[in-house]
């Protein structure tokens, strides 16, 4: 076969651009730190960096989703722990007042003080979190619990929520409530929408006010409402502690998902410098031959 000059710089061009584009390709590879820029560098490797990112992106919003359970339920266990403190001077004053000792006036300073338990235990029962009330059910916009009386003048306090649960996803296919309704907390009554719980206070109040009540009347009521606070208590402590062990998981196997990307994706910046100049050294050591190969042509041999 017939060499020509044409083919012999074609070939050097060809040979040249080779180096170049190799050497472009380490030179991308140490400054974005990546070995896979693109799928076309390693279509295998790029579709399971891909997935990963996609699980690890997953896995971050779980754990945000447990963050926000762990935040309300928080909130609502430490509300839970003012209502039993409530209850529990509400028992105090029951005791005190069912001694015959007490005169009248007394009597009237302890209602005084059960009606300000009530109020107490009122804003407990409408406490929100960022915004949003707690023991509402589905109605996180609407305040839950309001005092209000009924056509013959006695007290009550009225729900106007429902008994929706909250429920967060915290892995697939797993979802987890985040809050216990006002009904289920307070001892709603779904047909009347009234409260029992509260209603236990504004009779040791009613006990206080009539001397021909006995408030000792009152002390198994309230003996009953603390030991239902403390069961939800409880329950939402155990909750609680299932999300922190849920963060502590997902923190874990994220940390073994991004290992494996860094794996596959990181450059070996040690091993690109090293291929980086040796690739330097081919690309110079191609352009000092290809000057040599292409210097003598026809013009040369014509003057």
């Amino acid at each position: 076969m017939r060499v020509t000059n044409n083919m012999l710089v074609g070939t050097v061009l060809n040979n040249l651009n080779r180096n170049l584009e190799q050497l472009n390709k380490l030179q991308n590879q140490m400054s974005s730190g990546k070995v896979i820029s693109s799928p076309s560098d390693n279509p295998v490797g790029a579709v399971r960096v891909m997935g990963l990112r996609a699980t690890i992106k997953q896995q971050e919003q779980y754990a945000n989703n447990m963050r926000d359970i762990k935040a309300w339920l928080d909130t609502s266990e430490a509300a839970f722990g003012r209502a039993t403190d409530i209850f529990q001077r509400a028992r105090e004053l029951a005791v005190y007042g069912a001694s015959g000792s007490l005169a009248p006036e007394d009597k009237a300073a302890m209602a005084e003080e059960v009606d300000q338990l009530i109020n107490e235990l009122l804003q407990v029962a409408n406490s929100n979190f960022e915004g949003r009330y707690i023991f509402g059910g589905h109605y996180t916009r609407e305040t839950p619990f309001s005092r209000s009386s009924k056509p013959d003048g006695s007290e009550i306090v009225v729900y106007a929520g429902d008994d929706g649960q909250l429920q967060w996803e915290i892995s697939p296919g797993v979802k987890v409530a985040a809050n216990v309704s006002g009904q289920e907390a307070f001892g709603v009554d779904p047909s009347t929408k009234e409260s029992k719980t509260f209603q236990v206070l504004i009779d040791l109040k009613k006990a206080l006010q009539d001397p021909n009540d006995n408030p000792g009347d009152s002390i198994k009521s309230i003996d009953e409402e603390i030991d239902h606070l403390l069961s939800i208590r409880a329950s939402l402590g155990a909750r609680s502690q299932r999300m922190e062990m849920g963060l502590d998981r997902v923190s874990s196997d994220n940390i073994n998902l991004t290992s494996i990307q860094s794996q596959l994706e990181d450059v070996d910046i040690a091993e690109a410098a090293m291929n980086y100049a040796m690739q330097e050294y081919v690309y110079r050591a191609a352009l000092a031959t290809g000057a040599r190969t292409m210097q003598p042509s026809l013009l040369d041999f014509l003057r």
